[in-house]
């Protein structure tokens, strides 16, 4: 089998797979609509664990470079083949994003991870939070609200950080506890928080919004709506770290 990249005998590598993925859609080696190798083939071929092909790929589909389509594989989006006159410029953006993450330990699938088993944890919360849990978070709220009404940036972040880890303590089980928050403290790079001046008032007052309503379906002990909402809270997530990454090529001028 002729190897398609080169092999990586380094530590965590995670902006250079990308890259090489980049450059091999830039060339036209994997044009529109192609299938990339799974995870396994590509962690063999640059030679790093498959945590690091994990964290490339999620910038690579963050960025609508790929898809990736359950129980089918990953493919590269049409708008992104060689032969599409594809606007690159983010590739600089991306790869400086990656560096400062990889120093201060974080992550981009610390985030994917989050999105999808949080919502399973607020419905726990809903299911089994008791009065104590339910006032810490009411008080939550409230700082939410006033952090909207001062438009207090560092409230808002404190208040979000808290909000989440009360729903982790919420679920009254040690080990989803432990797992939860040990992805909160992994994800410490927040993408749309550090390189921009995240949140806007529009953008806070959704968020605000959208953690009341986790908060009101907890407290309604509404399983379903619980698991929705955080799901939309984590749908937003990803849209402000899109949204945060062409800001920041912008301002930068690339």
């Amino acid at each position: 089998m002729t190897q398609l990249f080169e092999n990586l005998n380094m530590p965590k590598k995670s902006s250079l797979v990308y890259k090489q993925i980049t450059d091999k859609i830039k060339s036209g080696d994997f044009p529109s609509r192609s299938r990339l190798p799974n995870e396994l083939e590509l962690s063999r071929e640059f030679g790093v664990s498959r945590s690091v092909i994990r964290e490339a790929l999620s910038a690579l589909e963050i960025v609508g470079m790929i898809e990736r389509r359950a129980g089918d594989g990953t493919y590269i989006k049409e708008n992104h083949a060689a032969n599409a006159r594809v606007d690159f410029s983010m590739e600089p953006v991306v790869l400086q994003l990656f560096k400062k993450i990889e120093e201060c330990g974080g992550s981009f699938t610390a985030l994917e991870a989050r999105s999808l088993i949080e919502p399973i944890f607020a419905g726990a919360a809903a299911m089994k939070a008791d009065e104590l849990d339910i006032a810490e978070m009411k008080n939550l709220c409230s700082k939410f609200e006033s952090a909207l009404k001062d438009f207090d940036r560092e409230l808002f972040r404190e208040t979000d950080v808290n909000f989440h880890r009360c729903v982790a303590n919420s679920c009254k089980n040690e080990l989803m506890q432990a797992f939860l928050l040990d992805l909160i403290d992994t994800e410490k790079f927040l993408l749309w928080r550090k390189e921009i001046n995240w949140p806007t008032r529009e953008r806070m007052e959704l968020s605000v919004k959208e953690h009341i309503d986790v908060a009101n379906a907890i407290f309604d002990r509404d399983y379903g709506a619980a698991v929705e909402a955080m799901q939309r809270h984590f749908a937003f997530h990803w849209s402000e770290v899109a949204r945060s990454m062409k800001n920041i090529g912008a301002d930068d001028g690339n």
